[in-house]
């Protein structure tokens, strides 16, 4: 027996004690009241019961009444209420109160309720809700017990979410029990509140109400939907699951469990960790049972679970199988597929509950070669049996079920030939985990069997309706070899004869070889493999990562199986030879990414289909950008640079832009420096810049803010590792590929520090032309940047032309890696003149920037409209008067979103860049009037 504490969410069920007999208040079904079938409806006077509504003499249903429900053959009466659609009133309220209860003891409150799914509407077309008032208290004074819109209420009330995750379902009864203890010792009445609050509201109906004795719980009480399991026939070395086991919490708030008790070879699993369970009342939670039994492994025993309720238990049995002598059992579960011995073609494992946590299926490709083969089977031994579980899996509508099927031959020619064993289509049961089993007899020891999918019919209109086969727990007899020494392995990664091979994270990878029980590996520079791994024993691993490798060198290695019987002869020896030494000795050091990704000497790895692409759209400069792509199969990859020798005597900096999702998507930054507001993992995907020294890689940035849409500056200061031999990756990995966005990099550089570096977002300003005598000041950002070591102060700002100003002033200072912002204004005072002059700044350390400006002043009799000075959305314009003559609302455009959108307007002006409407470029500037014709 062992214990598992603090893994696992399980628990089940109990009973308390009750009393002899119990004292019923209250039990109201409403069938004493009669009612006329045709007539639906009758008044509900019954002795104690009280009515309130808020319209004066409301007919019925528009107060609580007795509706007869059912057919004339099985009349059921329930207390109704309803909006009345011939009346015209949209809002009302009615109020249904019971007989005036003693609660001389713990009570509990039960009925059933039916309601219309426009009551799960946010928007409330209606209520339903419950009260409990105290004899000589007002309605208004008493608070809402019960909503049935509230989860938490409904939930305590035993009212859990429906498979389609609503609170409840309409136009079926649901039971509600509440707990009357807190009003023990007191007189009241419980008050069912209707209120209709828009014209859609529904109806409800009551039934059941009753008022019983009950021993309220004090602790949690936990209970299982089932409180024993037989698991059958389990083969030794498999593993086997129960169905999912609902646990419910029957008992008070915060259930929770600090250890289970399980026998040797079961265990248990849940939708959650068992440190983070906390049950409220009716709350549930899903487990699985599970067997997985070796030689010494208990058949039977009981899962004894412990927490904040009294120990409670599930009885588990198996019986225990043995795989026949010179057989094996495949499930399915290794990374390596096929499994050894066994060819495919087309398929795959996947994620399965038939045994184990993976079964085999096929791709379903058209038309294409698509088997599954067993190793090779003996059968001079006798007669060859293959047992297994399969599930075909369709949900289509097709009356003649899907068009795929899946045969099962057998060879007794090693292949040659192949007979129909069985074959499984539309004839057999879907949805179902079915076990076969079938023996042929060959005097052969070459035989096999194997799973063919084929597309039995396809539609060139409609396609095909293809099935899901799912394929799991062979056992195969008599198989070739299995008595003897293992069967050689097979190179994987490097293939035999790579050339080009990166120099760092090579991974050697082979295939499984059959019937070993281990692998020893030998790889160095040496033809016979052992300067660098001498026979190093890996167990059963089949990949070995090594160290940073030389640059252009050959390198051999070899993997020996082995098992109880020995290693296979002439095993063979593999070679690969790295990359020339691409290292980076000279700065700055720039990568663009518009040639290729990876760029030559760079190496990237994935994990599946996940993969670094060039990206040719919407790159941050230049022709392409480097984007990581989130796939389905496989959820990191790696971008990684060759070696940087940074010098020892100047520190450098490391710079790139990045953005958290798809190029298209992101924006630039008005200052040209958007800052990295990363907090932490988002949950959905992460890229880590990461530096590797001495044989570590470390992180330097995280890069994960999917609420941060432009492409942002990173900046790293790489003095610390000044006069070192280092190299630089991203990895991209996401947790949610549904939301996952991928991300980009762009413009690397790698250069040296210096004090101040100061740069412009934009090249230059270019007024355009201005009417005489007009003063124009830019609308759009324009910043300086300093991407030096240190703050820069300014000391001057000059123009040579006086026709120029700026916002910026001498003791303004611009910090290391930052942008300040600033304005150019140019006077128009000089008619006809061309205006061309640079914006100089200069730091208090000497150094210095220039921004070119330029205007073009129109001589005084010429009036010019750019409509550069108004702001985007402007209805008016200085010196022009619009007249909308139509006066009738815009036309709105589809698909596309800018100002005034559908308003009434003569001319507008538009901003290209600032709308999600791009097409009226202006002439000049970037600005220019719109106008829209009449809806």
């Amino acid at each position: 027996m062992k214990k598992i504490v603090f893994t696992l969410a399980l628990a089940a069920g109990l009973s308390v004690s009750a009393h002899a007999q119990k004292k019923v208040l209250l039990n109201e079904d409403f069938s004493s009241v009669e009612v006329n079938y045709e007539a639906h409806y009758a008044p509900l006077s019954l002795p104690g019961w009280q009515i309130n509504s808020s319209i004066e003499n409301p007919e019925n249903p528009m107060k609580w009444c007795v509706y007869a429900s059912g057919t004339t053959t099985n009349v059921n009466n329930v207390a109704y209420i309803d909006r009345l659609y011939s009346a015209g009133i949209t809002k009302f309220s009615g109020e249904l109160y019971t007989p005036l209860l003693d609660l001389d003891d713990s009570y509990q409150l039960s009925y059933q309720w039916e309601a219309s799914p426009v009551g799960l509407d946010s928007s409330h077309p209606y209520d339903f809700q419950v009260k409990v008032v105290e004899d000589g208290t007002d309605i208004a004074d008493a608070a809402v017990i019960w909503d049935f819109t509230d989860p938490e209420m409904l939930l305590e009330s035993g009212v859990a979410p429906n498979a389609q995750g609503q609170l409840w379902s309409g136009w079926q009864f649901h039971t509600s029990k509440i707990d009357l203890t807190p009003w023990k010792g007191k007189k009241v009445r419980v008050a069912f509140l209707y209120k209709a609050n828009t014209d859609r509201a529904n109806c409800i109906m009551l039934d059941n109400v009753k008022v019983e004795q009950f021993d309220a719980a004090t602790t949690p009480l936990a209970q299982f939907s089932q409180n024993s399991w037989n698991f059958g026939d389990v083969y030794i070395g498999s593993k086997m699951y129960s169905q999912v086991l609902t646990l419910t919490n029957t008992g008070t708030n915060g259930l929770s469990i600090t250890s289970v008790d399980v026998p040797d070879g079961f265990g248990v699993q849940s939708d959650r960790d068992l440190s983070a369970i906390s049950l409220k009342k009716n709350e549930e939670a899903k487990i699985q049972i599970y067997y997985a039994p070796q030689l010494t492994s208990a058949a039977q025993g009981n899962i004894v679970f412990h927490g904040n309720f009294p120990d409670v238990s599930i009885a588990v049995s198996a019986t225990k199988k043995q795989v026949p002598a010179g057989g094996l059992f495949e499930g399915f579960e290794s990374d390596a597929f096929p499994p050894a011995g066994w060819t495919a073609s087309k398929w795959r494992t996947t994620a399965a509950g038939i045994e184990g946590d993976r079964a085999a299926i096929p791709n379903a490709y058209y038309q294409e070669p698509n088997y599954l083969q067993s190793p090779r089977i003996d059968g001079t031994a006798g007669p060859v049996t293959i047992e297994f579980s399969y599930a075909d899996l369709y949900g289509g509508e097709q009356e003649g079920g899907a068009d795929t099927s899946v045969r099962l031959k057998f060879s007794s020619d090693g292949g040659a030939t192949w007979s129909v064993v069985d074959t499984y289509d539309y004839n057999d049961p879907y949805n179902e985990i079915i076990r076969k089993s079938y023996t042929r007899s060959a005097n052969s020891d070459n035989c096999y069997w194997r799973f063919d999918w084929s597309l039995d019919y396809y539609d060139s209109e409609t396609g095909a309706e293809a099935g899901q086969f799912y394929l799991d727990a062979v056992v195969l007899n008599n198989v070739y070899g299995a008595n003897g020494a293992p069967s050689q392995a097979n190179a994987v990664s490097p293939a035999d004869g790579a050339t080009g091979i990166f120099n760092r994270g090579v991974t050697l990878q082979w295939e499984p070889a059959q019937f070993a029980s281990g692998y020893k590996l030998y790889a160095g520079t040496d033809a016979a493999a052992t300067n660098l791994v001498n026979g190093k024993d890996l167990g059963n691993a089949l990949s070995y990562e090594l160290p940073a490798l030389d640059y252009n060198t050959t390198y051999y290695w070899k993997v020996e199986p082995y098992n109880s019987k020995g290693t296979p002869g002439n095993i063979a020896v593999w070679r690969f030879t790295t990359i020339a030494d691409p290292t980076v000795s000279t700065l700055p050091w720039r990568e663009s990414f518009d040639n290729a990704v990876p760029p030559a000497g760079w190496n990237m790895t994935s994990d599946g289909t996940s993969y670094w692409a060039k990206n040719e759209i919407s790159p941050y400069d230049g022709a392409a950008s480097a984007m990581a792509n989130p796939r389905s199969e496989g959820n990191t990859t790696i971008l990684e640079t060759p070696d940087v020798l940074l010098p020892a005597d100047t520190p450098a900096f490391l710079t790139f832009y990045w953005g958290d999702g798809v190029a298209v998507s992101l924006l630039k930054p008005d200052t040209g420096v958007a800052e990295n507001t990363t907090n932490g993992s988002d949950g959905i995907s992460d890229l880590s810049f990461e530096i590797y020294d001495n044989g570590t890689w470390t992180q330097l940035a995280l890069l994960s803010d999917k609420n941060n849409p432009y492409w942002i500056r990173e900046r790293i200061d790489l003095a610390p590792y000044a006069g070192k031999r280092v190299a630089f990756r991203w990895v991209y990995k996401y947790y949610d590929y549904m939301n996952a966005r991928g991300a980009c990099i762009d413009n690397l550089t790698v250069e040296l520090q210096a004090d101040e570096k100061l740069s412009f977002n934009i090249d230059g300003w270019d007024a355009g032309k201005m009417n005489y005598n007009d003063v124009f000041t830019t609308s759009e950002t324009i910043s300086v940047i300093n991407d030096g070591a240190t703050d820069a102060e300014i000391a001057s700002v000059t123009f040579a032309n006086p026709n120029f100003s700026t916002s910026l002033r001498p003791g303004d200072i611009i910090a290391s890696g930052k942008a300040l912002t600033f304005t150019v204004t140019a006077d128009a005072a000089d008619a006809g003149k061309n205006l061309d002059d640079n914006l100089t700044i200069t730091t208090k350390a000497g150094s210095t920037a220039s921004f070119p400006v330029k205007a073009q002043v129109l001589a005084k009799d010429v009036r010019f409209f750019g409509f550069e000075d108004g702001k985007n959305g402007d209805l008016s314009v200085k010196d022009l008067t619009f007249i909308d003559a139509d006066n009738k609302p815009a036309i709105s455009l589809a698909f596309v979103d800018y100002p005034h959108r559908g308003d009434k307007i003569a001319f507008m002006v538009i901003n290209y860049t600032l709308t999600d409407w791009p097409n009226p470029y202006p002439r000049t500037g970037k600005q220019c009037l719109v106008t829209f014709g009449p809806y």
